[in-house]
């Protein structure tokens, strides 16, 4: 049985906890000559290297597909698409996405994250700080900061946004005590900014859709509970 979980985690290839092997990162897939494998690539150095990896059909194991792979391939093989016929014949196997596996919040690269929430010098304490994993957690999104935010060991190095970070192309981008500064504002190309801080004059209002001018450790408690009684009331409705 070959599995395809859509869960862009990035961690080591292994063999996974049901003893099946975990190929992470796959950008492209085959069937051998003879079919009695598959092969699977993977690329490193931001796709300048591949590794093939040949696993047999008889094997269990776990593939993790790279975001846009579907994308990129019909770029890539858009000139080898002729189709002249439809077969009749049943294909000789079948393969079954058995489980959808959805990321852990604290596990999401925020490149990769439809919502970002970002935090910077406003939050001014660590206890306060700790409020921002948790708006991700109930926003299923990623989290990150300045570098302020790191300098002050609120955040590891690669959860910075900006020139010296990480670039994110989130469709929500919540900043919540940012300036806004070019350093932290180079990073982002998001399609909606929502930005928290209490000085009206802040530059990130000028770059964003929606301003709330507020002390966010007032505001992020309400928030957060707010939200937490909005999924509550939509589950029920769903049942």
């Amino acid at each position: 049985m070959v599995v395809f979980p859509f869960d862009y985690r990035f961690s080591p290839d292994s063999v996974n906890k049901n003893e099946s092997y975990l190929i992470n990162g796959i950008t492209d897939w085959e069937s051998s000559e003879d079919s009695s494998c598959l092969v699977f690539k993977k690329s490193i150095l931001n796709k300048i290297n591949d590794t093939s990896y040949r696993i047999s059909t008889n094997e269990n194991f776990v593939g993790i597909i790279s975001k846009n792979i579907f994308k990129d391939m019909l770029i890539k093989r858009k000139a080898d698409y002729v189709l002249n016929d439809i077969p009749e014949a049943e294909p000789e196997c079948e393969y079954t996405v058995s489980e959808t596996i959805a990321p852990s919040f604290d596990k999401i690269d925020i490149s990769e994250s439809e919502i970002v929430v970002g935090a910077g010098r406003g939050i001014e304490k660590k206890e306060y700080f700790d409020l921002i994993p948790e708006l991700a957690r109930v926003l299923n999104a990623g989290y990150g900061g300045t570098r302020v935010a790191v300098d002050f060991k609120w955040l590891g190095h690669e959860r910075q946004i900006g020139r010296t970070g990480k670039n994110i192309k989130p469709y929500l981008y919540i900043a919540i005590g940012i300036s806004g500064s070019t350093h932290h504002t180079f990073g982002i190309k998001s399609k909606y900014i929502l930005s928290i801080n209490t000085d009206k004059n802040a530059p990130i209002f000028s770059m964003s859709d929606i301003k709330v001018c507020s002390d966010a450790k007032t505001l992020l408690p309400v928030l957060i509970k707010k939200i937490k009684t909005v999924k509550v009331e939509g589950e029920k409705h769903k049942l």
